[in-house]
């Protein structure tokens, strides 16, 4: 008897950051799980994060870094059909894939003449291209009026929300403490804007608080090399990317960027704060922004006045943190990968 597979086609890179990646492993869990094995075909030169893979028991198969986006997606259905998987998941919508949004058309224009079954974890901004299965697992995207092919099946909105398999599914209330403690700083797989040292200094000498850093794996070496050299002098520990659940878990604010780090803090009803480089004007799309469940911060050259003053309103804020964590967590149960795998059964994809 053959063993149903699924190819996940997915990239993890110092320009694309983890979560993607951290999330395709969370629903790959779940078809191990059910008895279907898992090929990841990946773009990647990052050989630990490879090895990673294969000890979880997936094969891996590697997609070199220059093939064109057409020659992607021949070599990716090509692979498909060499370990007969009928279902081929991607998940590379990705900002620098998105904003060659012409070419990266392509792709899947190319993947869609092969006779396979393709499901899709999109952007909000949406590949408008007929598909087995669309999965855009982003708050606010049920409520997006998109242009929807009738023999598409759509899982729009959080409740499709992939939770890392590291949170576990047991999702307790969150204890709000009268006074800000512990502070986590978690800013995405690369943090190529160096948002990490600044959340750092900014804090630096406040002895109010313990602090623990997310390293995510694409960090750059000068946020290592600071990170490092002051680990001993400064009020921090530091851990590496696998540990940001337990952050998550021990804190009681999170500094965060405006990645998949949101929804996770949701899920722990975290009180966050999400900084960036970029003007927010930017995520107009972005509902969470919206939502109330958390605070956004645009941060302007090395001015910390905003963050330090966020930080200090949120110390006193008692009531409204309580809030930020009880909304977040009605709002994300974490359950997504459930439900993906439950509509993919449905559907017969495999």
């Amino acid at each position: 008897m053959n063993i149903k597979t699924v190819l996940i086609r997915v990239d993890a890179s110092a320009n694309v950051g983890s979560g993607h990646l951290v999330r395709c492993k969370s629903l790959a869990m779940k078809f191990l799980d059910s008895g279907v094995g898992v090929i990841f075909a990946i773009k990647t030169s990052d050989a630990k994060l490879l090895s990673n893979l294969k000890m979880i028991g997936f094969i891996v198969e590697v997609i070199p870094a220059q093939y064109s986006f057409e020659e992607d997606a021949n070599l990716t259905a090509e692979l498909a059909k060499q370990h007969n998987s009928n279902l081929i998941i991607t998940d590379i919508c990705s900002d620098s894939n998105v904003k060659n949004s012409k070419n990266f058309k392509k792709y899947f224009l190319k993947l869609n003449q092969y006779n396979l079954n393709i499901a899709v974890i999109d952007d909000l901004e949406k590949i408008d291209l007929p598909f087995n299965l669309q999965i855009i697992p982003y708050f606010g995207a049920d409520k997006i009026n998109y242009n929807l092919y009738p023999n598409t099946r759509y899982l729009l909105g959080e409740k499709y929300f992939i939770a890392p398999t590291s949170l576990g599914g047991n999702f307790k209330k969150k204890v709000i403490q009268n006074k800000i403690k512990n502070i986590l700083i978690s800013l995405g797989g690369s943090d190529k804007d160096d948002l990490t040292i600044f959340a750092l200094k900014a804090l630096e000498g406040d002895s109010r608080f313990e602090v623990q850093v997310v390293i995510g794996p694409y960090f750059n070496n000068k946020a290592k090399e600071y990170l490092n050299d002051n680990a001993n002098s400064k009020s921090w520990t530091i851990y590496p990317k696998d540990n940001l659940c337990d952050g998550l878990i021990w804190a009681d604010l999170a500094i965060i960027g405006l990645g998949l780090t949101r929804y996770e803090a949701a899920i722990c009803g975290v009180p966050n704060i999400s900084i960036t480089r970029e003007k927010l004007e930017k995520y107009n799309n972005d509902a969470f922004i919206t939502s109330g469940i958390g605070e956004y911060i645009s941060i302007i050259g090395d001015d910390k006045t905003d963050l330090l003053n966020t930080i200090n309103k949120k110390d006193i804020e008692v009531q409204l943190r309580e809030k930020i964590s009880r909304d977040g967590q009605a709002l994300i149960d974490g359950l997504g990968a459930n439900r993906i795998l439950q509509e993919v059964q449905k559907l017969n994809l495999l």
